[in-house]
């Protein structure tokens, strides 16, 4: 036995691109799963199954290696004997040692194992946003609950509102700490989208759309300088209504948002024929 690389249906053919796709998939992963504990959801178990695992079995594959692994001196230590080293069995046990631990098998791996991960964010796109859905909900509660006491007021106007007393420290308190609570749901949700090749197309005007809904003022009416840097808050200010998508109700939202009524749209009923004459090619 002489092959000294795994089959080419074991390899993969990787590039550099595969490879940095391959690890961001794994780190974008892992901050999903962080931020939801963090914030208190609940994600489908299997999806943490999954990917503790595909770590596990990556990092285990990058601590394969072979170093001096004594193959010269075991063929050297065959021949001398008269032997065959490709029908040695600790000859072959060194080579197939080299083949599994092999830099192009710890590249295989990892991105068996993040194919794993990719098709297990896949199939829970829904259930890991729906996990999100009480969390975020809470915290925008606490975020309409504060306007509802002072009004349109920015978060940061600190004397404006501790001038309207009470425990209103504390609504205050609950207030920020829910913006928090949004803002990172929503640094998860963009790592999702991404991760699941999902929303990636839509202009980043839309971006306020993954967390709100138009209310009675139409989106292209709402201040030009809503943007994907709008907190939740800035959208609490400027009309829209708090509410988590997924992905999919993302691209719908955006979609519809994009239409712009005709300004001037034409009268309904029956539009009138012209009639041409035959010959001049004039209106009769």
């Amino acid at each position: 036995m002489s092959n000294q690389h795994p089959p080419a249906s074991v390899v993969t053919m990787t590039t550099a691109d595969d490879r940095q796709r391959t690890r961001a998939l794994f780190s974008s992963t892992a901050q999903i799963l962080a931020v939801s504990e963090a914030v208190g959801a609940e994600l489908p178990p299997a999806l943490r199954k999954t990917f503790d695992e595909a770590e596990r079995i990556r990092s285990a594959s990058q601590q394969m290696t072979t170093g001096d692994d004594g193959l010269l001196n075991a063929v050297i230590a065959v021949l001398e004997g008269g032997g065959d080293p490709a029908k040695d069995p600790e000859v072959l046990r060194i080579v197939a040692a080299r083949d599994v631990s092999s830099p192009d098998m710890v590249v295989s791996i990892e991105i068996a194992m993040a194919n794993r991960i990719g098709t297990a964010l896949r199939g829970n796109v829904d259930a890991v946003v729906e996990g999100w859905r009480k969390p975020f909900d809470t915290a925008a509660k606490a975020l309409v609950d504060f306007r509802a006491r002072v009004g349109d007021v920015p978060l940061d106007a600190t004397d404006e509102i501790l001038g309207h007393g009470g425990d209103i420290a504390a609504a205050w308190t609950a207030a920020r700490d829910g913006l928090r609570t949004i803002e990172q749901i929503v640094g998860a949700w963009t790592l999702l989208a991404s991760a699941v090749g999902s929303a990636n197309n839509r202009p980043k005007r839309f971006w306020p759309l993954r967390i709100a809904t138009v209310g009675s003022t139409p989106w292209h009416e709402l201040p030009e300088g809503l943007g994907f840097k709008s907190n939740a808050y800035d959208l609490l200010l400027a009309g829209l209504d708090l509410n988590l998508a997924t992905p999919d109700e993302f691209v719908r939202r955006a979609t519809a948002a994009a239409i712009v009524p005709d300004p001037d749209p034409e009268p309904e009923g029956p539009k009138p024929v012209r009639m041409f004459s035959r010959g001049a090619g004039v209106a009769a």
